[in-house]
Formats: structure tokens, C-alpha cells, sequence
């Protein structure tokens, strides 16, 4: 296991609170300061595609190429400076 999966099975609580407190101070907040609802929708929606991608390629074990490893068995990554395709 890598060191997030054991950080996030230790801080198991930790993750659970701040997933219930964070929704519940957007719409305290929204209220307050009087923000429409349509606006945090859209920022809402623009910031979940980014960070989906972010967390699905982690989760795939896509995290580990700056070390110049592959996820595929038997493969190296692809060099990303284009002289190395000469």
C-alpha cells in the first residue's frame, strides 16, 4: 500500500467530518453573504471535472510515472522532451 491509502485508513474520522462540515458551511455561507445559489452550482460543476480526473488517475495508479514507472507491466513511460523522439 502506498502512503495516501495508509494516511487516509488512519484519518478515516477525520475524511467523514470534513466531507459532512464542508457542504454545510457552503450553504451557511451562501446564505450569509447572500450568494445565488446558481453561482456555487457552476463552480461547483466547473470544479468537478478537474478534480475527478485528479482522483480517478490517482486511484488507477496513474500517481507513480514521475518516478519513471508504468501502471502496465513490462513498459516504461514515453519521454516527455520531444529532442528524445529523434
Amino acid at each position: 500500500m502506498d502512503r495516501l491509502t495508509n494516511w487516509i485508513r488512519r484519518n478515516h474520522m477525520l475524511l467523514m467530518v470534513v466531507g459532512c462540515v464542508a457542504p454545510l458551511l457552503l450553504i451557511t455561507a451562501t446564505s450569509v453573504f447572500n450568494i445565488p445559489l446558481s453561482t456555487v452550482g457552476i463552480f461547483i460543476v466547473m470544479l468537478l471535472c478537474p478534480l475527478s480526473h485528479v482522483f480517478m488517475m490517482r486511484g488507477m495508479g496513474h500517481g507513480n510515472q514521475s518516478e519513471g514507472k508504468s501502471c502496465h507491466a513490462g513498459t516504461e513511460v514515453a519521454p516527455t522532451n520531444a529532442k528524445d523522439y529523434r
